[in-house]
């Protein structure tokens, strides 16, 4: 499984992962990082590594979020990101049925716009109201030290590699390199 950190500040959007793959019993470690930016994303994906490798290598995969208002980005994700991103995943047969509903095989982290949303299996959309979001089997680990480290004076790429840290220490399913990625929040002109 995997453990995928977002953090918000008022100036950049940072992402981290540890870099486990498990299977079963086994485990690997991949060269392939969990978290990525592409056309004004910030992205992370847990559960199957072809998801990413879509998102990331799949040319007509993403809608870019660029010159869409705050105050439409949510509307944006649940009405044109995500229609795109069932057809592609449904082009690269990379969706399954269950009970007549169609899933992906992960969950994805996105980070747009100075926002963390998460992408669930099904496909719905949810943004939290801390400055933080996390997925994946790590998630409480790294949360429980997120919200600990929140008062305190500590750059948002330190506090990200204590989480996933924290994760690593106390879940067998998380381990590896820590990648932390970030892009800037760009400032909406009126």
């Amino acid at each position: 499984m995997t453990c995928i950190v977002g953090l918000k500040t008022p100036t950049r959007l940072y992402m981290g992962a540890d870099s486990l793959f498990t299977s079963g019993d086994s485990a690997f470690y991949n060269k392939e990082s969990k978290v990525f930016g592409r056309d004004g994303y910030l992205i992370g994906v847990t559960g199957s590594l072809r998801v990413s490798q879509i998102l990331q290598f799949h040319k007509d995969s993403l809608v870019s979020p660029l010159g869409i208002p705050q105050k439409d980005l949510f509307g944006f994700l649940c009405s044109e990101f995500i229609p795109l991103l069932i057809e592609t995943l449904d082009k690269s047969h990379y969706l399954s049925s269950e009970d007549g509903l169609r899933k992906m095989d992960g969950i994805i982290l996105l980070g747009t716009h100075g926002r963390l949303f998460t992408i669930w299996q099904n496909f719905q959309v949810m943004e939290y109201p801390e400055e933080f979001s996390v997925v994946g089997s790590g998630q409480y680990e790294a949360q429980g030290s997120l919200m600990t480290t929140k008062k305190y004076d500590i750059p948002p790429k330190e506090r990200i590699r204590l989480a996933i840290k924290a994760a690593i220490h106390y879940n067998a399913t998380v381990g590896g390199d820590i990648v932390i990625k970030s892009i800037p929040v760009k400032k909406e002109r009126n």
